[in-house]
């Protein structure tokens, strides 16, 4: 299998990120939602779960993933060089958890999903935070932190922030993610509510979670 192929069948259970995502998509009960990078469809779950009556669409650069789900609703894109799927059509809530590193224009990705999106409508966005402070003593060690070899940009959340900005939506929060992956073992399912309530009101959280999650509404 190719790469991507690969991982994403590595990604077979929910872990925190992906569940932090589900939560804040399913918070203002939408009605439709699109889903970028579903992969074998564990946001999916999450979210018919908790709103079963959602009309959902999905697309993943995996032709196993997709196949997989064998959903009418769900269809193969590379974000990356296709145009996205299912013209014509707006949504109530656009989520992406872990696909914006990948995207070389984001700039235009972003205007795109922005006029895909009902009046209100709102982006759950997650991106790895390439200003963490142990990246940044791994940087002051003169040392390499982890970076995927696909990922084709390396923003701040300074940066992060302003893209979306400029597209037209209004940040409405930010959300860090300490822990994403456990190493071999694979995702981490949960993480400790204490956790998750201490880092949400630090006031330096840009800082200190591992990844970020943007909740943006589309500005008129």
């Amino acid at each position: 299998m190719s790469r991507w192929e690969t991982e994403t069948f590595n990604y077979s259970r929910p872990h925190v990120r992906l569940l932090k995502c589900a939560e804040e998509a399913a918070r203002s009960s939408p009605k439709t939602v699109f889903e970028l990078g579903c992969g074998l469809g564990l946001l999916r779950e999450e979210l018919l779960r908790r709103l079963p009556n959602l009309d959902y669409h999905g697309c993943d650069v995996s032709h196993s993933a997709v196949a997989r789900l064998n959903d009418p609703h769900v269809v193969q894109t590379d974000l990356r060089a296709d145009p996205l799927p299912f013209p014509g059509m707006t949504f109530d809530c656009i989520v992406g958890s872990g696909v914006f590193e990948y995207i070389e224009d984001l700039s235009g990705l972003f205007a795109e999903l922005h006029s895909r999106l009902h009046g209100n409508g709102r982006l759950v966005a997650s991106y790895y935070n390439m200003r963490h402070a142990y990246r940044r003593i791994l940087h002051a060690l003169g040392k390499t932190p982890h970076r995927h070899p696909d990922w084709r940009n390396d923003l701040s959340p300074k940066e992060f922030r302003a893209l979306l900005e400029r597209a037209g939506f209004t940040i409405e929060k930010v959300l860090p993610v300490n822990v994403c992956l456990t190493g071999m073992k694979g995702p981490k399912e949960s993480q400790h509510p204490l956790v998750s309530w201490l880092m949400a009101r630090m006031p330096l959280k840009d800082q200190f979670g591992h990844q970020l999650i943007y909740v943006a509404r589309k500005a008129e």
